[in-house]
This record gives structure tokens, C-alpha cells and sequence, in this order.
């Protein structure tokens, strides 16, 4: 259990503590409380990969754990985000967000019992970039309407708006996944039959 993995498993734990946090998303100070810890788990990603390439301290159980954690994060988030009726997240929006990763996720595992690896779509980048960005200001936005700075209205078209852009990179940024890795699926699909 090296410093990397070590990092990685502290996130697993930041995100129990964000989702605490979300659950009294009406009190500011856990508003910004949940805010830290999610800047907290931002860094600590940052750190662990820097660190396991710095020292070639790359592990089989980083190379997995390491992006479920980072999924863990965004999809607490995600989730309660639907719960905060100031926001007014839809439901079917968080479905599809939670079945694009799951099927990602399938497919590279799928891949990686075949010993394949599968190109990473630099729009899965991007989105992941959108994704956190969104989640700080839509933390960000619930603590300046907590402390009255802004309107209902402001917070509602901040959140709409890094909802689509969320929603159209990750529904893009998985159909480029497939289509990139369409030779490796259907191997993958029809070696199991």
C-alpha cells in the first residue's frame, strides 16, 4: 500500500464525508464543508497520479481503484444533486450520467480480461474537466444563495446550464468511446459466445 494508493483510498472516504456533508445542503457551513472536501478529493487525485509516475509506483490496484474513485465522487454529487429542489435536476439526467459510466467501466473491464487495452477518447477528458468544474460551482452558487448573494433564478440558470454542458459531453464523450473502440467490443462480444 504505497503513498498513491493510499491517497486513493482517502478519497473513497472524502467522498463518505462529501456525501454527509450534501445531506445538510441546507446549513452554509456544510455547504462549504462538502465545497473543502470535494476541492480536498480533487487534489488528492491530482497528487497520487503525480506521485505514482514521478516514482514509478504504479500498481494493478491504483490503474483500477484510482477512476472508481474519482466516478464515486461526481456521482454522489450527482445524486444528491437531484434531492436539492433549488437546483431542480431531473432524475433521467443523473440515469444517464450513471449509465454511461457503468457501461464505459464494462467495456474496459470486458477489454482488460482480454487483455486488451482500449484508447482513451480525449473528449472523456474534457468531460471529466466539465463534470468538476460544474460540481464547484454549483457548490459554489448553493453557498452564495444560502448567504442571500443570489437569486433562485441565478442559481437555476447556473445549474442548467453545467447540466446540459454536462449532459452533452458525456452522452458525446460515450458514443466516442464505443466508436473508438468498436473492433475491441465486438471481439470481446463475440469471443463470449
Amino acid at each position: 500500500m504505497n503513498l498513491p494508493n493510499r491517497l486513493t483510498v482517502l478519497r473513497f472516504l472524502i467522498a463518505a464525508a462529501f456525501l454527509c456533508a450534501l445531506h445538510n445542503y441546507q446549513v452554509v457551513e456544510w455547504l462549504i464543508v462538502a465545497l473543502l472536501l470535494f476541492v480536498g478529493g480533487g487534489l488528492t487525485d491530482l497528487y497520487d497520479g503525480i506521485i505514482a509516475r514521478r516514482y514509478n509506483l504504479e500498481t494493478d490496484f491504483g490503474r483500477l481503484m484510482d477512476p472508481l474513485a474519482d466516478k464515486i465522487i461526481t456521482l454522489v454529487a450527482f445524486v444528491y444533486f437531484i434531492s436539492i429542489p433549488e437546483l431542480a435536476w431531473p432524475p433521467w439526467l443523473v440515469v444517464i450520467l450513471i449509465a454511461r459510466e457503468l457501461s464505459v467501466n464494462t467495456l474496459r473491464t470486458l477489454a482488460a480480461v482480454k487483455e486488451k487495452i482500449l484508447a482513451a477518447a480525449s473528449t472523456g477528458k474534457y468531460k471529466t474537466a466539465v463534470q468538476i468544474a460544474g460540481i464547484f460551482l454549483i457548490l459554489l452558487g448553493l453557498i452564495f444563495y444560502r448567504l442571500n448573494l443570489v437569486t433562485t433564478y441565478w442559481l437555476n440558470g447556473v445549474s442548467w446550464t453545467v447540466m446540459f454542458l454536462i449532459l452533452i459531453l458525456t452522452v458525446y464523450s460515450g458514443f466516442e468511446y464505443y466508436y473508438n473502440n468498436w473492433e475491441i467490443f465486438s471481439q470481446c462480444m463475440s469471443s463470449d459466445r
